[in-house]
């Protein structure tokens, strides 16, 4: 297991960003609509497979996965990105 992790950093840097990149970009963007500067900086600063992302969308926010899910598509849709 050892070798196949220093084999492939390349590949699961690449799947760490992937999985990140779409929890941070949302809880961002919802940060910043709520107005929630402290938040805002937290996930600006704390980089952690997007855990801190995912407390705040389902605890914080207190969206349920279908609605997080439906709101991020709908950005994504808005956004011209198809």
């Amino acid at each position: 297991m050892e070798s196949f992790l220093i084999e492939n950093k390349t590949l699961i840097s690449f799947l760490a960003v992937v999985w990140m990149l779409p929890w941070k970009a949302y809880a961002v963007w919802l940060a910043v609509n709520r107005k929630e500067k402290i938040w805002f900086a937290i996930f600006m600063v704390v980089n952690f497979l997007a855990i801190i992302e995912i407390v705040y969308i389902f605890l914080v926010v207190k969206k349920t996965p279908a609605q997080a899910k439906k709101a991020f598509l709908d950005v994504f849709k808005k956004s011209g990105w198809q």
